[in-house]
């Protein structure tokens, strides 16, 4: 597996574009470190999942698995459906749903899909 490690900020408005290519799944996942206002966000009990919507325009969500509650880490995977058509996924948000059900919504993730010939 190939890990590509970032950073997202409830309070930073940064953007980090990552491209995969159509059909490369299962062998490429990204490591995300969750913050709020530049400090590990507590995923204790929390569930987390990345929200979008495909380049073909279908709604789509991946859990993430979270690897170190601590320190906000979590692992998002490239799923069949994520790298199924070339083009860009639309309206990614992170959103993290807390052991007591509050929702926060983190944004800045681009996600380019690249055809199977395109470089």
């Amino acid at each position: 597996m190939i890990g590509k490690t970032m950073v997202m900020d409830a309070w930073q408005p940064r953007r980090a574009v990552v491209s995969v290519r159509q059909g490369e799944y299962g062998s490429r996942y990204l490591r995300i470190f969750l913050q709020y206002d530049g400090q590990p966000l507590d995923l204790r009990g929390a569930q987390v999942t990345l929200c979008c919507t495909a380049p073909d325009g279908t709604p789509m969500s991946v859990d993430c698995r979270v690897e170190d509650a601590g320190t906000g880490r979590v692992r998002l995977p490239f799923t069949a459906r994520m790298c199924a058509h070339s083009g860009e996924l639309g309206d990614v948000e992170m959103r993290v749903r807390s052991a007591e059900g509050r929702i926060l919504k983190l944004y800045g993730l681009q996600v380019k899909v690249l055809s199977e010939n395109e470089k």
